[in-house]
């Protein structure tokens, strides 16, 4: 027996979610006026690397000029939308991809619920302004969100496909996630961990179509990130995505950058210097993390390297410092660990109004709350229906398998965007913002888990 419903198959038979969307579509569209709003440096730099792309991309000047190299994913889109010329357009298309985004969600739910009621809830949270924030500002964050939730979609395809159609949705599925790996590199090994589970559901299953899986993984990831990669060599003489690693490092290391070794002097003089500015600079976040972020063009000029000569030196002195000082490193993790969780809700969000402001950082840290908690049932569920009837428990996961596997998919990608912020970056809760769709999807699909495998263990205590 399976324990879960099916889908409902035609889009068509939801009229009211498509008059959700238009509904909310006009609503933020007109509402919101004053956007798109530029969000920091990072805004900046993606509208003037777009404009270079329009006016013939110098490649060599853009080496010798930039301070943070960047992937052309975003930069690209911009330049397609013709931003300079309209930037309306591009709030516009990325409110589309958000409400499209949660629409297949929404439809990848009912996979799990038979409850209209339910997934009508779900899909009015996904559709609150914290959750379509990001919309209105020149960020990444609208994408790579649309990829990897179009990842997702094509592997529980592949799943459930037949042989031909396994390998057309998965290959979709990895060129999916590669191409939200060329808008934001923090995706760029997401297909890696794809990898890993195609090769563990080898030896579990010891079918011979797994082998051909991993080939096609192989094969579509290299189509896009190996064809960028060469870009890359081609253009900057480096080979991969990013070779920002060592500058984002930097901010892995802020307190201790007094045990760069003497060779560095030259490099830890400037460092220390700005990390010190940091702190003390009035309208700064007083941590001196983001430092590095104005120590590069000094280094740049003083040592008269381009960007990605300077990162490779950074990156072996983050090394060397990493390594003699792994417990700093640690601490350092553990830090960005928390505050990757907390809430980015930005000012266009609540209105000016203090009350929507509470209201909604209090309905995130509930989302959040709900998300781990529900680990904790499920693991409780899991464990007392196995003590109770083991057999049950072994065909539950059979006759469920490909929605099992979906979940767990689903998780990978909100575990392995929280580990490469939090070891590798800031741990901002601006990293996690492409999974929160994904995050409010596992919070419903492991209640609705945790709540029949609960249910069936207390079949077993009623009185006859």
């Amino acid at each position: 027996m399976n324990y879960l419903s099916n889908t409902t198959p035609l889009i068509k038979r939801n009229y009211f979610i498509i008059m959700l969307n238009i509904l909310g579509i006009v609503f933020y569209f007109n509402f919101w006026e004053e956007v798109p709003l530029y969000s920091s440096g990072d805004s900046i730099g993606y509208v003037e690397l777009s404009n270079q792309i329009n006016n013939g991309f110098d490649a060599n000047h853009y080496l010798k000029n930039t301070n943070l190299f960047r992937t052309l994913g975003y930069p690209f889109i911009l330049s397609i939308l013709n931003f300079h010329e309209n930037p309306k357009l591009l709030f516009f298309i990325q409110l589309i991809s958000h409400f499209f985004s949660a629409t297949l969600i929404f439809f990848l739910l009912k996979r799990f619920y038979s409850s209209n009621l339910l997934t009508i809830v779900f899909f009015f949270y996904m559709i609150l302004p914290i959750y379509v924030q990001h919309t209105a500002y020149i960020l990444t964050e609208s994408f790579s969100q649309l990829f990897l939730i179009l990842g997702l979609l094509f592997f529980t395809k592949y799943i459930d496909g037949t042989k031909f159609q396994s390998f057309m949705f998965l290959s979709f599925s990895v060129i999916s996630f590669s191409i939200a790996a060329l808008i934001r590199p923090t995706f760029q090994l997401l297909p890696i961990g794809f990898l890993f589970l195609i090769i563990l559901l080898l030896f579990v299953e010891k079918k011979h179509k797994y082998i051909y899986d991993s080939l096609i993984i192989l094969f579509s990831a290299t189509l896009v990130l190996g064809s960028y990669s060469y870009y890359n060599k081609s253009n900057f003489n480096f080979t991969g995505i990013s070779p920002s690693l060592g500058a984002y490092l930097s901010i892995k290391t802020t307190k201790i950058i007094e045990d760069i070794p003497i060779e560095y002097s030259d490099i830890k003089e400037v460092l220390v210097e700005q990390r010190n500015l940091d702190l003390v600079k009035p309208n700064s976040s007083h941590t001196g993390k983001m430092y590095i972020w104005k120590a590069i063009p000094i280094l740049k000029k003083k040592l008269n390297l381009n960007f990605i000569e300077l990162s490779k030196k950074l990156k072996d002195i983050n090394y060397h410092l990493i390594k003699n000082n792994p417990l700093d490193y640690i601490l350092n993790v553990f830090e960005s660990s928390i505050g990757f969780w907390f809430p980015n809700v930005l000012p266009i969000v609540f209105f000016e109004s203090m009350l929507l402001k509470i209201i909604f950082n209090i309905l995130h840290f509930t989302i959040i709350g709900v998300y781990f908690s529900s680990f904790i049932f499920l693991f409780y569920s899991v464990i007392m229906l196995y003590i109770i009837d083991r057999n049950r428990l072994i065909k539950f996961l059979n006759n469920n398998k490909s929605k099992i596997i979906t979940i767990i998919f689903s998780n990978y990608i909100i575990a392995y965007t929280f580990l490469v912020s939090i070891f590798f970056e800031a741990g901002n809760p601006r990293h996690r913002i492409p999974t929160d769709l994904i995050i409010l999807f596992c919070v419903f699909i492991t209640i609705k888990i945790s709540h029949i495998l609960f249910s069936v263990k207390d079949a077993y205590y009623k009185p006859s």
